[in-house]
């Protein structure tokens, strides 16, 4: 887990509001319902131009569905497999 939240979380990158996204998610099916590991992609810090590449963290969430259409992120959107030193 990492301790300083604005290494997850800053403010402002590339001049935009800082927006996380689901990169991709792996799903299991257990007992009638969809388990999904979402990989958040967690952009920190941009690399100048001309590269204009973001430096990033991907942390493993934990969703369900009972449709796989609607999901429900569960765990309070805690990290469920977080990073180690």
């Amino acid at each position: 887990m990492i301790k300083n939240p604005s290494y997850i979380t800053p403010p402002i990158i590339d001049d935009q509001d800082y927006i996380a996204a689901v990169y991709n998610m792996a799903v299991i099916p257990y007992q009638g319902i969809y388990i999904g590991f979402p990989a958040i992609f967690n952009p920190f810090g941009a690399i100048p131009p001309p590269h204009t590449n973001l430096t990033r963290i991907n942390q493993i969430k934990l969703a369900v569905s009972h449709d796989l259409y609607n999901w429900e992120r569960v765990a309070d959107r805690g990290v469920f497999i977080g990073l180690e030193p």
